[in-house]
């Protein structure tokens, strides 16, 4: 017997038959173009949904969705989201779906895991329950031996909001990555991810939230897991929301300097007051010098001479470090530099 069905068995007298909650006015859409066909949802819950339709997909036939507001207008990730469900059963009025998660013994632990997360997440509506079941269900792909790890972070005190964040990054990196096949299967480590969904659940600003989801998406690897990817998220975990701010500009500002003058331009990255402060979001320079200082004892921007002060003029020098851009390149999913 596996570790995981151990796991199971100790959790499974605990499970109860998920609650369904009313989803009017929801529909899914499913096909493409002129093709496209709308269906009425009618209720959903942390394992699945049930259609109002004339379809009869067949039982086990998996089943692309995108779930919306009837509405919804505006192609939007907060109004729609886009996930995969299996055909478990026909009724009078319409056809019930399960979300995808594996369907080896194994999975067993992150369907009680994926009803432990909605309950105690309490998802505000059909959206946010619908994402959280697309992320654990990527997860499960990704890294099916840390179910017990997430457990623990769940019961470990992960508030609504962080379990929305977290729920967050896992889709991004979903985005970041090639869809499976036999020949694409990517794997992460348990310990890893884990240190990406507590730490960065706690971003609240969700352009973080893609970058711990570049983290995650870069932690992937078709061999088997290693700790390459370790360091970096090691590395980022320490860096506030004004480190970020800070980091990614001055990045974003490197990038644009090395695709113009090519990759080993020396030009640094020279900032003014107000441009700096506005980076910050703060009018204390002697913080924001300090944040700055923060960044280059991480080595993330290259240790130069402090700041220069005039009496009409100030400056400040962000040169992102090589291990600072390639910090970044892992922040947007990327393994082998920008």
């Amino acid at each position: 017997m596996t570790f995981l069905k151990q796991v199971f068995e100790k959790l499974a007298p605990a499970m109860k038959r998920a609650e369904r909650k009313s989803a009017h006015g929801f529909v899914a859409l499913h096909g493409a173009g002129s093709d496209t066909r709308q269906h009425e949802v009618k209720d959903i819950s942390s394992t699945g949904l049930y259609l109002l339709t004339k379809e009869r997909w067949l039982p086990g036939e998996v089943v692309s969705l995108t779930l919306q507001m009837t509405s919804s207008l505006v192609e939007t990730s907060e109004r729609r989201i886009k996930l995969q469900a299996k055909v478990v059963r026909w009724g009078d009025d319409g056809v019930g779906l399960s979300f995808v998660l594996p369907d080896d013994p194994d999975a067993l632990p992150w369907k009680s895991l994926l009803q432990t997360a909605a309950e105690q997440s309490e998802p505000n509506g059909v959206l946010d329950l619908a994402r959280l079941a697309k992320a654990f269900a990527f997860l499960s792909r990704i890294c099916p031996d840390a179910a017990e790890d997430v457990m623990d972070l769940i019961h470990g005190g992960l508030t609504k909001t962080r379990m929305a964040n977290a729920a967050e990054i896992m889709l991004r990196a979903e985005t970041l990555l090639p869809r499976d096949t036999d020949d694409t299967r990517l794997f992460a480590r348990p310990r890893t991810v884990t240190k990406i969904l507590e730490d960065g659940s706690w971003a609240e600003e969700d352009w973080i939230q893609h970058m711990w989801g570049g983290l995650l998406a870069t932690s992937c690897s078709k061999e088997k897991p290693d700790d390459s990817n370790k360091s970096f998220v090691d590395l980022f975990s320490k860096l506030a929301a004004v480190h970020v701010r800070i980091f990614r500009y001055a990045c974003l500002r490197a990038t644009n300097i090395i695709s113009i003058a090519g990759p080993l331009s020396p030009a640094p990255v020279i900032c003014m007051r107000e441009e700096i402060m506005e980076v910050a979001g703060s009018r204390e320079l002697l913080c924001i010098e300090r944040d700055i200082q923060h960044l280059r004892e991480l080595g993330v921007l290259e240790a130069t001479s402090a700041s220069a002060t005039h009496s009409d003029h100030y400056e400040v020098n962000i040169t992102p470090s090589n291990l600072g851009v390639h910090l970044y390149a892992r922040c947007k999913g990327l393994q082998d530099g920008i």
